[in-house]
């Protein structure tokens, strides 16, 4: 079963709900994911779903009317992985899904040429991204786009006003480019200014914005290329939103920079340019980080 709280994810409402209600009586849904005014999901059959705002085409239902009820992309039954982006209070949502051949599949706003399809046209249709192209995961944020291929190397595409791409420059792409040469990433999550990542070693990278001191490298220096994080080898999940980031090593969660609503989990409202560890607990699994709050999951004892 899905619940939300708010009426992009199908509520058919006309007002904002503060209390959870689930989504229809279906009980096979299997994955979601929110843009800030729409969302995107998949059930168990593999089917494609998505409600919400859609201005520019991010539902990838072929039109720009907005669905108060989740209504399926087309009749395929292959799609494993999304991702949808946007930003609050502005257009420019986003939505992008891989399919379980690997190919990799985009819709929606399109104005820094996030959807990386060669150009800064938007679409309200999903669209092959390449040919011939096995892609792993995905990860996007407000005209910002990552995604891992199945042999390791990581490309970017979209807007690059801070380096966040991490290519060495602040130009944006409107083709996903490969960052680097490496060929040992295991996962990125991106916000609209920076950029976490992981290699398969468990070293922790970041570029981009650091304003806040988000890219937890003891400064506040915006970089337009991946630095390494310390020396730790044990990194195994990373979260991004807003200027802060989080992520957690041998079950400790740890966080950084802007710290301005609490939102770092630390006690205080004070920004951190280091990743600093929240509490004692080693059984954190998994962190989730928004615009201004961090969701954090604790394992079972």
């Amino acid at each position: 079963m899905v619940f939300s709280t708010s009426d992009d994810l199908g509520n058919f409402r006309g007002s904002e709900n503060q209390f959870y209600k689930q989504l229809g009586v279906d009980t096979d849904w299997d994955s979601v994911c929110l843009g800030d005014n729409h969302v995107l999901l998949t059930k168990t059959d593999g089917t494609l779903w998505s409600s919400g705002e859609n201005s520019e085409g991010a539902l990838g239902v072929g039109d720009e009317l907005g669905r108060l009820g989740e209504v399926q992309i087309g009749t395929d039954t292959d799609w494993v992985e999304i991702s949808a982006s946007g930003l609050q209070g502005f257009n420019g949502d986003s939505s992008f899904a891989i399919k379980s051949g690997g190919t990799l599949w985009s819709c929606g706003a399109n104005a820094s040429g996030q959807l990386g399809l060669g150009d800064n046209t938007n679409r309200n249709t999903f669209t092959q991204v390449g040919v011939g192209v096995i892609w792993d995961k995905i990860s996007s944020a407000h005209e910002t786009a990552f995604a891992l291929k199945t042999d390791g190397t990581l490309w970017s595409c979209g807007d690059n006003t801070y380096g966040n791409l991490g290519l060495l420059d602040n130009s944006d792409r409107n083709s996903f480019t490969q960052v680097g040469i490496d060929t040992d990433w295991a996962d990125v999550k991106c916000s609209p200014q920076h950029t976490l990542a992981l290699k398969t070693d468990g070293t922790l990278w970041s570029c981009g914005r650091n304003n806040a001191g988000q890219l937890g490298l003891g400064d506040n220096v915006d970089t337009n290329d991946f630095n390494k994080i310390g020396v730790d080898t044990t990194w195994t999940k990373i979260g991004v939103g807003g200027g802060s980031s989080a992520a957690v090593k041998g079950g400790e969660l740890y966080t950084t920079g802007d710290n301005t609503s609490g939102q770092l989990g630390l006690g205080d409202n004070t920004n951190r340019n280091v990743f600093v560890q929240v509490g004692a607990s080693v059984a954190w699994v998994d962190v989730v980080v928004g615009g201004n709050f961090m969701i954090a999951q604790l394992g079972l004892p």
